[in-house]
């Protein structure tokens, strides 16, 4: 069999090469979940060389010196469960396929957990949080651009506060991964996109979540992002027990999506009700509603005079009815009859105080002849006094033997 003359024939290095573009083009960045297998730490020029593996495959991975002091934000070790980011590359000189590391992180929340404090340290450091750096929000915003989910919950609550409050606002959604491996770039780009439409204030937001699903938000490429952009940004992410580091770096960090919404349309609600209270006062002071008022006691006094004779004859008919029953129970008959009673019962004490009526039950009064007096006591009587014994039915005298 003769073979015909090949149209075009490359070399192995131009070969690998274009293998080499072809991976770069057709997968480019992605994640992988892998184990950290032979991971030693960094090698003398400070670059890590290690491998990436799951159950059915491994792969030689390199994170180069420069890069490995932004990404290791964490205590990696051998046999940890990561996510990394990075690409493909082929080594020709040894005909090798790589990962290059671009993104490291731990898997689960314990490993999280610990990436989040000693990023938070670093950047705290850094003096990312500081309060001086933040940017003032605007008191009373007019362009407003909210970076969310679409479809999200978030994204519908902070939409129903906003119409519910009214406030004068000009809203523009930008939406974005929320959540995932490409969600730190999608929100990153997000941001960019936003600050291009120079809005006066940038909202940030996404619902509630565990450590594994807010991660993103507590990414260091995004956490730059915001604290490099040059707009006033509200984060909203999460709910009232989640903070995440982009709360700590943004301008200000609301609880909820909910309350985001609402703090961006304070301003204007305050100036709203100011507003309202002035148009008030101006109407309270204009001569239309003083002329009203004016009317308003005109009719109250006219109510009140036209009612005034009722109310008086009432009042003398309710007097009258008062002294007639008084008379009833005060009356000469009433009077008579109490005074008759009175007579009655004063005649029964003087009845039973009668000294005749003593006399008449046996007893007697006794007196010495000649002194005033009656006797009390037997010892009060003398030998030969002349007694006086005074009886019911008369007298008689006695000698004391």
């Amino acid at each position: 069999m003769v073979l015909s003359a090949p149209d075009e024939v490359f070399s192995v290095a131009s070969a690998l090469e274009m293998a080499r573009n072809a991976l770069d083009c057709e997968v480019g960045s992605v994640w992988l979940e892998a184990e950290l297998f032979q991971y030693r730490g960094p090698h003398a020029s400070g670059h890590y060389y290690f491998k990436l593996r799951d159950e059915e495959a491994i792969v030689d991975a390199i994170m180069w010196r420069g890069k490995a002091a932004r990404i290791l934000n964490f205590d990696a070790q051998d046999g940890m469960q990561v996510l990394v980011q990075g690409r493909f590359d082929i080594y020709a000189a040894r005909g090798s396929l790589s990962f290059q590391v671009e993104a490291m992180r731990p898997l689960g929340a314990g490993g999280l957990a610990q990436q989040f404090e000693l990023l938070k340290q670093k950047l705290l450091v850094e003096g990312l949080f500081e309060s001086e750096k933040k940017l003032a929000i605007p008191v009373r915003p007019h362009k407003v651009v909210v970076i969310t989910g679409q479809g999200s919950a978030a994204c519908a609550d902070i939409l129903s506060s906003l119409e519910e409050l009214r406030a004068p606002l000009d809203i523009y959604l930008c939406y974005s991964l929320v959540q995932g491996a490409q969600a730190v770039d999608d929100l990153v780009g997000a941001l960019e996109a936003a600050t291009k439409l120079r809005p006066d204030v940038i909202l940030l937001s996404r619902g509630g979540g565990s450590l594994e699903d807010l991660w993103s938000f507590n990414e260091e490429k995004l956490v730059r992002a915001i604290a490099a952009c040059r707009i006033p940004i509200v984060s909203a992410v999460g709910h009232e027990v989640d903070t995440t580091l982009c709360d700590l770096v943004a301008d200000y960090s609301a609880m909820t999506p909910t309350a985001g919404a609402q703090f961006i349309s304070s301003g204007w609600l305050a100036s709203l009700q100011e507003l309202k209270n002035l148009h008030h006062r101006l109407l309270a002071q204009s001569p239309q509603f003083a002329i009203q008022r004016l009317r308003n006691r005109f009719h109250q006094a006219e109510s009140r005079l036209a009612q005034a004779p009722l109310d008086l004859l009432a009042q003398t008919k309710a007097k009258l009815l008062r002294y007639a029953n008084g008379l009833l129970h005060s009356g000469p008959a009433v009077v008579l009859a109490q005074h008759q009673a009175r007579c009655r019962t004063l005649e029964a004490r003087l009845a039973v105080a009668n000294p005749q009526q003593l006399l008449g039950r046996g007893y007697a009064l006794v007196q010495v002849e000649g002194q005033d007096g009656y006797l009390r006591s037997a010892s009060e009587a003398k030998s030969k006094n002349k007694l006086l014994v005074q009886l019911a039915d008369g007298s008689l005298r006695a000698t004391v033997e």
